[in-house]
């Protein structure tokens, strides 16, 4: 097993003059034709994308030391060039600043000291939030490629210049996050990426390598007052490096996530020279000494030793009589005894004390169209939401909790995106419950008509269905209230609102992305996509959904605190088994 080790930016010595740190603007006025330091002059001390920029000098400082603000020329460095990407024409124009001009993305870059308040989704999401069961959000890319950090990191240096949320902090009062602070500097992309090798495991172990250096990055607290809210994975492996991009859910949805991870690979330099498949060397392990996480407290070594703890199960075996048979036939029991009064969310089996997240993939084929006795056809988000309201019932039926009205969560867009194609980055998703009852899933047919008409609503007017009742009511009562206290108010709320308004799960689809548009060709090719979102008990359980071609990636990410290993597996088996079930029963073969 590999260890997990944050990224060092293991670069040569450079000659004197040159910056190593985090570059400034200069401090004078731009010369007619200038266009660089026209740029950084206009952008109050960020960094220009192209053509004379200069730094401070950082040797001797440690790793996660400020950059004074000091405005002394250093010396010249050249702007960074990157792979441009064919995503709209989008990504191209975030790597290089237009000939002639300034680029549109330098334009609305923030000026010193910008704040923006908060919105009331994000208020909610911040009370919401637990420091142990952060609310992430993230896309992992399996490449076929091998990536040099140098050119991740300056890939990732543009992208938080690009999208300043993407480099924000929380600002506000002790405890009463109130804005965001839009003028921080980025600080050290080095401090943000973390970087594994697993060139000397077999392919099975360094998957699995990657996979809980993934569950580390999500289940790891978030300090959004003095961090960003983004995290960058890079994995060396021998059929190509993984690029995994995870973000506090504050800042960016979904589609947020999967633009700038766009961008960062878009901006990276294809290597396609892989080792174990053309021969090339393998990637060096890292001499640097290993650097301590922006807080300061804790190494990146071995991290799941602390966020990730199984702890003992509460499953319980089946009892036994002194001779080993089961009591009766078909009497033994696992887990808690029956309860006559039903749940809406799913019966835990993890340990009671268990901390962080796990993450279960699985590929399966594309469900094929399914049609209802009325004509509307069932999407594959319809099948998968379908599935989930049936693996509920069925698992809390299999450890003994019957189950009332099942609600899952499905997220949706409330904000039509640019017709220019410039969509601002950000959290612009709503979300809408999806429910049932019993008796809609005892019938197949009647809960597949009960989930598409729901989602056939909120799709025809997602801003009034993600604005529900208890959302309207929250905005009236907090409108009332003072925003010193709106943060403490809301928080309060939802301790109390929890147990009784989480959703049993949620489903999240990002639909078949294409492998070609989010990576264009001559730059990193793309072999595999999956999205990945975390949430805290009681619900504790997101199905993520990530199509390519004829495939279907699915990533359950659960709390430990819901799922042992061994209930994991067997949920996930129940959901597969109820997909099939759904798709076969509702196909025009099968009556």
């Amino acid at each position: 097993m590999s260890s997990l080790s944050k990224g060092a930016p293991g670069q040569p010595a450079r000659p004197a003059g040159m910056n190593t740190g985090v570059e400034n603007c200069r401090n004078r006025q731009p010369q007619r034709g200038d266009i660089g330091a026209l740029a950084g002059h206009l952008c109050h001390g960020r960094e220009p994308r192209g053509g004379e920029r200069d730094g401070h000098e950082s040797k001797g400082r440690a790793p996660n030391t400020p950059v004074p603000r000091r405005h002394e020329p250093r010396g010249q460095v050249r702007g960074h060039g990157g792979g441009a990407g064919d995503w709209g024409g989008r990504a191209a124009a975030r790597v290089a600043a237009r000939p002639g001009g300034l680029s549109a993305v330098a334009a609305r870059r923030p000026k010193a000291g910008l704040r923006r308040a908060l919105t009331l989704d994000e208020e909610l999401i911040v009370a919401s939030d637990r420091r142990r069961s952060p609310l992430t959000v993230g896309l992992i890319a399996e490449t076929d490629a091998a990536i040099r950090l140098a050119d991740l990191r300056q890939s990732l240096e543009r992208a938080l210049r690009d999208h300043p949320i993407a480099g924000a902090r929380l600002a506000g009062g002790v405890g009463t996050p109130s804005s965001w602070d839009l003028s921080a500097e980025p600080g050290l992309a080095s401090d943000l990426i973390y970087e594994i090798q697993t060139t000397s495991l077999d392919e099975a172990g360094a998957e699995r390598a990657i996979w809980r250096a993934v569950e580390s990055l999500c289940s790891r607290p978030f300090d959004l007052r003095t961090q960003p809210p983004v995290r960058l994975l890079l994995a060396h492996r021998p059929a190509g490096d993984v690029v995994g991009l995870t973000a506090h859910h504050v800042a960016l949805d979904g589609m947020s996530v999967l633009t700038l991870l766009q961008e960062i690979i878009a901006g990276c330099a294809a290597d396609h020279t892989v080792p174990g498949r053309a021969g090339g060397p393998a990637p060096q392990e890292s001499t640097a000494p290993r650097q301590r996480l922006a807080t300061g407290r804790q190494p990146l070594v071995a991290p799941l030793q602390r966020h990730c703890q199984p702890g003992p199960s509460r499953r319980q075996p089946a009892r036994t009589t002194e001779a080993g048979q089961p009591l009766g036939a078909g009497t033994a029991t696992i887990g808690p005894p029956i309860r006559r009064r039903p749940v809406s969310y799913l019966a835990p089996c993890g340990p009671s004390h268990a901390q962080g997240y796990g993450v279960h993939p699985v590929d399966l084929p594309v469900p094929p169209p399914v049609r209802l006795a009325d004509g509307r056809r069932m999407t594959v988000n319809d099948l998968l939401i379908g599935a989930a309201h049936l693996a509920v019932e069925r698992w809390n039926t299999e450890n003994g909790c019957p189950s009332g009205r099942v609600l899952v969560r499905m997220p949706i867009a409330t904000r039509s995106p640019d017709p220019e194609g410039a969509r601002e980055l950000g959290n612009r998703s709503g979300q809408v419950m999806i429910s049932s009852s019993a008796a809609e899933r005892a019938v197949p047919g009647l809960l597949a008509a009960a989930v598409v008409e729901q989602t056939l609503a909120a799709k025809r007017n997602p801003a009034v269905c993600a604005a529900d009742g208890l959302t309207v009511a929250v905005r009236t009562v907090m409108a009332a209230v003072p925003r010193p206290l709106r943060t403490t108010v809301l928080r309060c709320a939802a301790v109390m609102a929890r147990p009784f308004l989480a959703p049993s799960v949620a489903v999240s689809n990002i639909s078949r992305v294409d492998g070609l548009r989010f990576a264009p060709k001559g730059t990193v090719r793309i072999t595999g996509l999956s999205l990945i979102g975390t949430t805290g008990m009681p619900q504790g359980l997101l199905i993520c959904a990530a199509g390519s071609a004829d495939r279907l990636r699915l990533t359950f990410c659960h709390h430990r605190r819901l799922f042992d290993p061994a209930g994991m597996t067997r949920f996930v088996e129940i959901f597969q088994e109820s997909l099939t079930g759904l798709v076969t029963t509702l196909s025009p073969e099968s009556s």
